[in-house]
């Protein structure tokens, strides 16, 4: 080995840095199928069961955190993708309890309608065509749809055609005509954009609905299962419809909050009975299993978990295996290792290995441990030191925010993301008697000083929808002991000029002191950010150099760092001050009294603050205090932060 081939090894980068599995779609993972064999094959033996006696059943699959339950579920999905036979759609925690059907369908048509790179065709394009124009064609679905699209070019031509078969495929599987007339749009690709945007159950305008030929949209949770429904029976007896649930954790607000575990058993066991070719494989910790089957209603929970299956620890062959597997597939380290051909770990050894484990290795490691360990000793051999980031636990947190703060920022505003973040949030420190609403048209509410006052998140864009939802609203408060709305709507969102009734009602409620708040972006991208900090932390995905950062040191840091523009807006709705009464701010405003401006860093030292909570906390907006980032980083004094005589 010659010292340039060794160098160029020497600059690879490190196999080892991704330790977790953030979504099943995930690309470019490195497998070791005899890893989990026992759980795959359960997994199998589940969707092969639903498929055999046409009878839809649940497995459920515990592990501990960083055993690798996302890898798991990333494999079946690959999988059942290059079967080409099934569909396959990965669920992350629903948002919110009370539009769970809605959350779901849109997790299902999203996936189902995934174009990966290495498929001609998405799942759902496969599943309609072979209800529609396989049976017993020796052709495969894509063929036939090919020479299809080929005689009737997609447009208006292709939409036509696909009239006759769509109404005898209607009568015969008994789903919903509306889905099915979409479903025609969006295959014959007419009208195909506002097509999608229907089925993922996002609020679409009268406009777009009347292009469509349907009357509603899928925004209602009612309707949302019925076009559940649909999907399932469009996959016809000879395909299974696999729904992979991961971090289901994350639906609770806190350690006693089992309203989202309630929500979930009631809705899972009514689609493992309604349909008949859904196959249910819910990943959870173990002590979340134990919670499962004390909230559930036994039948609940009978189904749920009809088979069981478990991620197993890593057995130091295993780690031995998945290292030597990281370290092929770095193409970076290919030449080298190429010339020692008997040392399957180069450039690290066995030996190396069993000696960086943790001692009670014998017993079993989670992957993620084991993934750190073999990422220090490719640091040592790297750099002859072992690579630190700088900063600990609450830098690690303050990037992962702004790395998902910045990438939510980027989505459009869902309801159900904006009123868990709210709740996951207001949760940290609860004012009294917050709860989720069971009142129509409220999500959650609290006791208020002037009384129970009731949150209504409403980012429809269907102005018909929206009237609608006004009008529950003020039927809330007419009719329950609410005595307070608080409307939250998007800035994003503009209401027509020509919605006379929504305005109208807009405007009554004001009328009679109830609030309406239009946040900008920023606090939408904070709130979805901090929500899924705590989701994963939830789920036990959160992780620094391989140890798991759990719930409450979360919470802490959040609690501490108060990003400005999340909090301003909790702020505005429990109608507490934000600047005002925040000692932080405080701190800082009266440092800068009679000074105006002077270096973040300075007052860091006088008044004994943390550097990186104090710059998260003023970087997106306060009242009082401005921030320029630098370098060097600097504070000054808006006229809001002025004494007032």
């Amino acid at each position: 080995m010659t010292p340039e081939i060794l160098a160029r090894a020497r600059g690879a980068e490190n196999p080892f840095l991704i330790d977790r599995v953030d979504s099943a779609w995930q690309p470019s993972l490195t497998d070791v199928s005899s890893i989990n064999r026992a759980a795959y094959d359960q997994c199998r033996a589940t969707i092969e069961a639903v498929r055999s006696t046409g009878q839809s059943r649940g497995l459920l699959l515990t592990g501990e955190p960083g055993s690798g339950k996302s890898h798991l579920l990333h494999r079946i999905g690959r999988a059942i993708g290059a079967a080409g036979r099934d569909c396959f759609a990965y669920i992350p925690p629903v948002a919110a309890p009370g539009r769970l059907h809605r959350e779901l369908l849109r997790r299902v048509v999203g996936d189902i309608l995934r174009q990966e790179h290495d498929s001609a065709t998405t799942q759902l394009e496969a599943l309609v065509v072979r209800a529609l124009l396989a049976k017993d064609s020796p052709l495969t679905p894509l063929a036939i749809w090919n020479d299809v699209r080929r005689r009737f070019p997609p447009g208006p031509t292709l939409f036509k055609w696909l009239e006759k078969p769509f109404d005898r495929l209607v009568p015969q599987l008994q789903i919903d005509p509306d889905v099915a007339l979409v479903l025609r749009h969006y295959l014959g690709e007419h009208e195909r954009p506002t097509a999608f945007r229907w089925l993922m159950g996002y609020s679409v305008s009268e406009e777009a609905l009347e292009r469509l030929g349907v009357s509603h949209t899928l925004e209602e949770d009612a309707d949302a299962r019925a076009a559940l429904f649909t999907l399932s029976r469009l996959a016809g007896k000879d395909s299974v419809l696999v729904l992979a649930f991961d971090q289901l954790e994350g639906m609770q607000l806190g350690p006693q909050d089992f309203e989202g575990v309630h929500t979930f058993g009631h809705a899972i066991a009514d689609l493992l009975i309604q349909c008949r070719n859904i196959a249910v494989i819910s990943c959870v910790q173990q002590y979340f299993r134990i919670d499962l089957e004390r909230q559930l209603p036994l039948a609940h929970m009978q189904r749920i978990a009809q088979d069981l299956g478990r991620i197993e620890l890593l057995a130091p062959v295993d780690i031995e295996a998945l290292v030597a597997a990281r370290l092929a597939h770095a193409a970076e380290l290919g030449e080298a290792r190429r010339l020692v051909p008997e040392n399957l770990w180069w450039p690290l050894t066995a030996q190396m290995l069993r000696e960086a484990l943790p001692r009670n290795a014998g017993n079993g490691l989670p992957a993620r441990t084991a993934l750190n360990a073999a990422r220090v000793l490719f640091d040592r051999w790297q750099t002859g030191a072992e690579r630190t980031q700088a900063g600990g636990t609450d830098e690690r947190l303050r990037e992962a925010f702004e790395s998902r703060r910045a990438s939510e920022s980027t989505q459009s505003p869902d309801e159900g993301t904006l009123v868990d973040g709210l709740l996951k949030l207001l949760h940290l420190k609860p004012p009294p008697g917050l709860k989720r609403s069971k009142t129509r048209g409220i999500d959650f509410e609290w006791d208020g000083a002037g009384g129970p006052t009731g949150v209504a998140v409403c980012h429809t864009t269907n102005m018909t929808s929206l009237s609608a939802r006004l009008k529950q609203v003020g039927d809330a408060l007419d009719r329950s002991k609410l005595r307070r709305a608080v409307i939250v709507r998007d800035a994003r969102l503009p209401i027509s000029p020509t919605a006379k009734v929504t305005r109208s009602r807009l405007q009554t409620l004001e009328a009679q002191g109830n609030v309406v708040l239009r946040p900008e972006a920023a606090a939408y991208a904070a709130l979805a950010a901090a929500r899924l900090l705590l989701t994963e932390a939830a789920a036990g995905d959160l992780a620094f150099e391989g140890h798991t950062i759990d719930t409450d040191r979360v919470r802490s840091w959040l609690l501490a760092a108060r990003p400005a523009a999340a909090f301003d807006l909790l702020d505005a709705i429990v109608g507490e001050a934000s600047d005002a009464t925040d000692e932080l701010i405080e701190q800082l405003r009266v440092a800068l009294t009679g000074h105006w401006i002077a270096p973040l860093d300075g007052l860091i030292d006088q008044l004994g603050l943390d550097l990186a909570a104090t710059a998260l906390r003023l970087e997106s907006g306060q009242r009082a205090i401005g921030f320029i980032a630098g370098p060097p980083a600097v504070v000054f004094l808006r006229p809001d932060g002025l004494p007032r005589t």
